[in-house]
């Protein structure tokens, strides 16, 4: 299936996909004709759950420079109030005011609040998915494209260009490796959120590093400038402990296993109790942390 925001809902593309028979998903603009559908959607009762806190509704939409009538989906959050008091406010939508305006409708805002996405895709006969998938299925494009923005502007994967397709390929290839290995270690630092280059770096990577010699042996001392200096120390710490822990203990195994070990550890909590095929079952007790 191809996913693409609303820059690719035109008639081409769409027709392009139909003609090889490929499922799509798209986000369509908010135009004129698209508005007056949200509006009628929204009078109607047949919203349905779609989890995650989010409703759907399937309807049939044929824009201006459209051949044919095609399938699309409505996405909204599950309607909520703001809480009522003198220094609460209530989120209105931007169709409130059109829909209190309509005939049978008060003259004040619907109680639903947050946005509208509209999404055009494959008609269920040609290969479409059940309705019910698509809101996550969107949704999952986007955090997929969050991923590639971050490479792009905090990594500086578009600041590197040539005439030369080998040298750009391997300079692409360096900072998608350093941008992944930077990814599994701040991992470590925290495991329950992606953290993003914008705010890790500065805070792991702010400080003064010196060489010490000190009784024959040689060692690394950083000092490190952050504000949150004191609870960034013993982060930092801790990971350094692990991971030489578990270089130190893993020593008779491959380097297959040892990256399997570290990768099961990192995203611990995405396996749960699961282990990919391979794992050895004695390096469990070295995900404690």
């Amino acid at each position: 299936m191809i996913r693409g925001d609303c820059a690719y809902g035109s008639e081409t593309i769409l027709a392009q996909c139909e003609q090889h028979q490929l499922p799509y998903l798209f986000k369509l603009k908010h135009t004129l004709n698209v508005k007056k559908l949200v509006q009628e959607c929204l009078r109607q009762n047949g919203w349905q759950e779609a989890g995650d806190g989010w409703q759907y509704l399937e309807a049939k939409l044929q824009l201006q420079g459209w051949s044919k009538a095609r399938r699309v989906i409505l996405t909204r959050e599950t309607p909520a109030l703001a809480p009522v008091g003198q220094q609460s406010r209530r989120r209105r939508d931007p169709y409130s005011e059109e829909l209190g305006q309509g005939e049978g409708w008060d003259a004040k805002p619907t109680p639903w609040s947050g946005r509208i996405a509209v999404l055009v895709t494959t008609e269920k006969q040609d290969g479409g998915l059940d309705a019910l998938a698509l809101p996550r299925l969107y949704r999952e494009r986007a955090d997929a494209e969050n991923i590639i923005d971050e490479i792009k502007n905090q990594w500086g994967w578009c600041g590197y260009t040539t005439r030369s397709l080998g040298a750009s390929s391997i300079a692409a290839t360096f900072i998608a490796l350093v941008y992944n290995w930077w990814h599994l270690y701040v991992r470590f630092y925290d495991e329950e959120h992606n953290r993003e280059a914008i705010t890790t770096r500065p805070e792991l990577m702010q400080g003064v590093a010196r060489r010490v010699e000190s009784g024959g042996q040689k060692s690394i001392r950083v000092s490190i400038l952050h504000r949150n200096a004191e609870a960034l120390k013993a982060a930092i710490t801790a990971i350094s402990k692990e991971i030489s822990y578990i270089a130190a203990t893993a020593q008779q195994w491959d380097v297959e296993q040892r990256w399997m070990l570290f990768i099961v550890r990192i995203y611990r909590r995405y396996f749960g109790g699961k282990r990919p095929v391979g794992f050895l079952p004695q390096t469990e007790k070295l995900l404690s942390g």
